[in-house]
Parts: C-alpha cells; sequence; structure tokens
C-alpha cells in the first residue's frame, strides 16, 4: 500500500450558521455553544458588538475580547453636523460598551489593519491571493449581481442598507 505525504487542499466552512436578523440569534449562539469554552468574537455590523458580549457574558472561557470591525452608527442619520453628531454618538456609545465589558470581563478593540505590518502581508499578500486561486480558501457567500454599470451602485447600497445576510452584492461594470 502506498500513502502520499501530500494532503488534498482543506476549506474553511461553518459548522452551524445563525441569521443575525433573528430576534433570538443571541440565545440561539448561547445554546449552540453551551458546555463550550468561548473567549473571542468578531463583531461586524450594527448591534453586532453588544450580541458577542451578550454571548461572551455566558460562555465559560477566560480572557474574553470582542474583536469590533465595524464601530455603530446612529440609527437615524444627524440632518446638521454630520461628522459632530456621529462622532459624539460614537463616542458616546463606546464609552458605554466599555464600562458593560469591565462589568462582565469582557474586553473589546476597534480592528485596524496596517497593511505594512508583517501579519497584514502575511495574509493579504502571501496567503490569500494564492489560496483563493487555488481554491483552498474559499469565499463562503454567494454572489447577487444587483445591476450592471455605474448607474446600479445606488441600487445595490440600497439594498447593503436594508440588510443582506450570507451574500455578496456585485454590480458588473
Amino acid at each position: 500500500m502506498k500513502f502520499s505525504a501530500r494532503r488534498p487542499p482543506r476549506t474553511t466552512s461553518a459548522s452551524q450558521v445563525f441569521d443575525y436578523r433573528s430576534p433570538t440569534v443571541a440565545e440561539d449562539m448561547i445554546r449552540a455553544l453551551k458546555g463550550k469554552s468561548t473567549t473571542g468574537a468578531i463583531s461586524i455590523g450594527n448591534g453586532a458588538a453588544e450580541k458577542c458580549m451578550q454571548i461572551l457574558d455566558k460562555s465559560t472561557g477566560t480572557n474574553k475580547f470582542v474583536a469590533m470591525a465595524t464601530f455603530p452608527l446612529p440609527e437615524k442619520e444627524p440632518q446638521s453636523l454630520n461628522l459632530l453628531r456621529t462622532a459624539i454618538s460614537f463616542i458616546s456609545w463606546l464609552i458605554a460598551y466599555k464600562f458593560n465589558g469591565m462589568i462582565k470581563g469582557v474586553k473589546s478593540s476597534l480592528i485596524t489593519v496596517d497593511i505594512d505590518s508583517s501579519v497584514s502581508k502575511h495574509i493579504f499578500v502571501d496567503f490569500l491571493p494564492k489560496a483563493l486561486q487555488k481554491g483552498s480558501y474559499v469565499a463562503a457567500s454567494e454572489p447577487e449581481v444587483t445591476g450592471r454599470g455605474l448607474e446600479s451602485i445606488q441600487e445595490a447600497f440600497n439594498l447593503q442598507k436594508k440588510g443582506v445576510s450570507a451574500k455578496k452584492l456585485v454590480v458588473s461594470l
């Protein structure tokens, strides 16, 4: 019998999927993680950081941490002094979030990507392009073409603003 030392390329996939729009998504995830140690989460999108903290608060892990890829936006877009009001909204939210995290023992930080760092270079230059080309890393979301040409970009933004789950919106040029 002959065995090859080379392994076939592995793909990454989720074992469970949750709809972020579900009113019970945090409780569903807490139930799914019962008995498992969870120490970290990544939050992307409005309300995700709060859900991540809620889930980690019920976790049995130690050194709990939320990496926030996006910051929350005001529920209603300001009509005047947009930048100032958005900044005030974000700062007040961040203070409340950090305080809540101190009480629950959950640390957090906004993610910053420094493309000049060796880690970023390794991921975005050395690893990802080759892995995508070989098919060993597969993007999970299915593309949805929302239109053709620059005139279709606003429509895609409007769809994105309404909320999209497990899809990639594409405008073909």
